[in-house]
């Protein structure tokens, strides 16, 4: 529960200030410095220069090569429920002879209220009881990562 409370937060925080730095913005481009009157100085400075780098330093998306997956390997789809707000879905490629995940050829992400947080996967673990994935998440703020954490989900 206290995991979920912490994500609702840091979602909240993050939705609060891209809504808060777009309202300075636009204020300020229609209306120019006299729109920062009423604003708090130190709080719409540092948002809109972390917003401002943001948009900056933002990355392209870039068009990931297609994976060619031979013979011999099946699919398997499964939800994690990481908190009251979110679930992890993993999609991952089992070997038929060895029952082994291939990581390179599976994929996870998290679903719901993830304003600000990413989730990387970093092993996945097929028991005859079930799956453990082991994976890093990332909370950032503006784009700005701010602390990270790695954490093993059963399901």
């Amino acid at each position: 529960m206290f995991i979920a409370l912490v994500d609702l937060i840091w979602g909240l925080a993050n939705v609060a200030g891209i809504l808060y730095f777009f309202y300075l913005l636009l204020g300020l481009i229609f209306r120019g410095r006299s729109s920062l009157r009423g604003q708090p100085r130190i709080l719409a400075t540092v948002l809109l220069s972390l917003g401002t780098f943001a948009l900056l330093n933002r990355k392209t998306e870039t068009s990931e090569q297609s994976k060619v997956i031979g013979a011999g390997f099946l699919p398997q789809a499964t939800e994690i429920s990481y908190s009251p707000l979110n679930k992890l879905y993993v999609y991952q490629m089992i070997e038929e002879q060895t029952g082994e995940s291939r990581l390179e050829w599976s994929d996870s992400y998290f679903t719901g209220f993830v304003a600000g947080r990413s989730w990387k996967a970093l092993q996945i673990r097929n028991t005859p009881v079930q799956m453990e994935i082991t994976g890093q998440v990332t909370y950032s703020f503006f784009g700005f990562k701010i602390f990270s954490f790695t954490t093993t989900l059963t399901g």
